[in-house]
């Protein structure tokens, strides 16, 4: 269900804080279900073996919450030229297509099942 643009951000928080767990992106909905309790799934464009002292890295703006309470699905390896994080982060990320679907989809269901 996509309500996007659809609610207020007090609407929006209401909405999360009912909800099982919340899937998203490296962006604001991440951080809402973690400060409402909701265990969240955060896909990150930043490589798990890229610099952890960069501006998107998971280790230092994943979202504020217990660690069994969040999951970040992140690309093993950068491409070429992006070792340290995603070149592209600002104009069309593609790092983050170095995921593999069915390794974080079984990922998803261990923790949600938790």
């Amino acid at each position: 269900l996509s309500l996007c643009g659809q609610t207020t951000l007090r609407e929006t928080l209401a909405i999360v804080r009912r909800c099982s767990a919340a899937i998203t992106m490296d962006a604001g909905p991440a951080h809402f279900a973690a400060a409402v309790g909701t265990p969240v799934v955060v896909f990150s464009l930043h490589p798990s073996d890229g610099d952890d002292t960069l501006d998107l890295a998971p280790a230092r703006f994943a979202p504020w919450c217990a660690e069994n309470r969040k999951l970040i699905i992140q690309p093993d390896h950068a491409w070429p030229g992006c070792e340290t994080g995603c070149r592209w982060r600002h104009v069309q990320p593609h790092c983050i297509g170095n995921i593999d679907a069915a390794k974080a989809s079984e990922k998803i269901r261990a923790f949600i099942a938790r």
